[in-house]
């Protein structure tokens, strides 16, 4: 019977002039820009749920159809960009309020994520997703390739095992804690499976997981130039109030100078393998490394930094890539010299760096890095 079904919907997709070239335009590169557009724009605008209902419908037609489902990592990678400042389930994000001596203060949760309309999307939704990954992986899938002794599996596991023990032991501990434990695990655990179970893995290469990476990086520095054209105005420079007012209907500031730096390698392993545009990923390292500074997110300016020059490092070492290193190297000093001389004649140094370098004059590490460190040595 699955073979059945198999074999006819390969027939009709071979058949189907349309369906030809719908694959072929999932399967190249415009796709992954016409993906990135549409949830940046869907974004910005507000319009979540078309961004939700079109992300899923094209998830149940690639499960369906396609001969290659390659486009679902990108549809699951980059959907929680779709939720908007405008319809955050926070209320730190939902709105501002300037009053009439400037203080700012925040409206309440927009209601669209509290609504039955959403509700309703949920419960048609998700069951309507699993049954197109199912149907996707019992018709075309090998769940034997799932199951076999990887990094990725063994990783998996330690992940799932984490994730169940996670508070154990603690006072607040509660059945609940349990319960959305097996939940997160088993969330991980088949999607894993779907995956390895149906991913093409000749064509799952590392470039396309760059491409990946870097159609994420693209929906990042898009949110936060949206973020500072809309509403830096309303505050006196950096400062933490601004930091608090840049906050993302899908996180906080603080996640999206994490998530920079987590996909910025994609950046520099296109700069390694390509050698026509190498110039090209070099603008695109620095307007990633800059939006990192823009998110004013101390640990992921550190980390995207630390993953720019172990990059260059690698790049300088290695003989095919040295000169485009270098010479990016160079330029990149260039360019920082000319911005921190036209800070420092504009008058605009020192609430920079009173910003960044205030909490210098602390007298322990520890305050250094607001608590954290005692946070890390208590779950260590």
């Amino acid at each position: 019977m699955i073979e059945i079904v198999r074999n006819k919907i390969v027939q009709v997709r071979e058949n189907n002039k349309i369906l030809q070239a719908i694959e072929r335009f999932l399967q190249s590169r415009w796709f992954l820009v016409a993906l990135t557009a549409f949830i940046s724009l869907t974004q910005t605008f507000g319009l979540d749920m078309v961004g939700f209902i079109g992300l899923a419908l094209l998830f149940v037609y690639i499960c369906i159809f396609s001969e290659n489902i390659n486009p679902i990592v990108p549809i699951v990678c980059l959907a929680i960009f779709c939720v908007s400042v405008q319809n955050s389930p926070w209320a730190e994000t939902s709105g501002i309020i300037i009053g009439e001596k400037g203080e700012i203060s925040f409206g309440e949760a927009a209601p669209l994520y509290y609504s039955t309309f959403f509700s309703v999307l949920l419960c048609v939704g998700i069951p309507l997703l699993l049954s197109a990954a199912i149907f996707r992986v019992l018709v075309f899938g090998e769940c034997k390739k799932a199951f076999t002794k990887n990094s990725v599996f063994i990783g998996l596991a330690v992940l799932s095992v984490s994730f169940l023990l996670y508070g154990l032991g603690s006072p607040s501990w509660t059945g609940d804690d349990f319960f959305w434990g097996v939940i997160q695990a088993a969330t991980y655990f088949l999607l894993y499976v779907f995956f390895a179970s149906c991913v093409d893995r000749k064509t799952f290469t590392l470039d396309y997981i760059s491409n990946v990476m870097l159609a994420g990086l693209a929906c990042m520095i898009f949110a936060v130039a949206v973020m500072y054209v809309r509403k830096f105005h309303l505050v006196d420079g950096l400062s933490p109030t601004w930091k608090g007012m840049m906050s993302y209907g899908w996180g906080m500031t603080n996640s999206v100078g994490t998530y920079i730096s987590f996909v910025l390698p994609g950046c520099l392993y296109k700069m390694h393998t390509q050698k026509r545009y190498r110039w090209v990923w070099s603008i695109v390292l620095a307007l990633g490394m800059l939006t990192a500074i823009l998110t004013l997110c101390r640990a992921g300016i550190l980390t995207a930094a630390l993953v720019v020059i172990v990059g260059l490092t690698i790049a300088v070492v290695c003989k095919e890539t040295r000169k485009h290193a270098l010479w990016t190297i160079g330029v990149y000093f260039g360019v920082a010299l000319i911005i921190a001389l036209m800070i420092w004649l504009s008058g605009n140094a020192e609430q920079i760096l009173k910003y960044f370098f205030v909490k210098t004059n602390v007298d322990s590490l520890d305050a250094l890095s607001s608590g954290r460190i005692k946070i890390w040595e208590r779950h260590f």
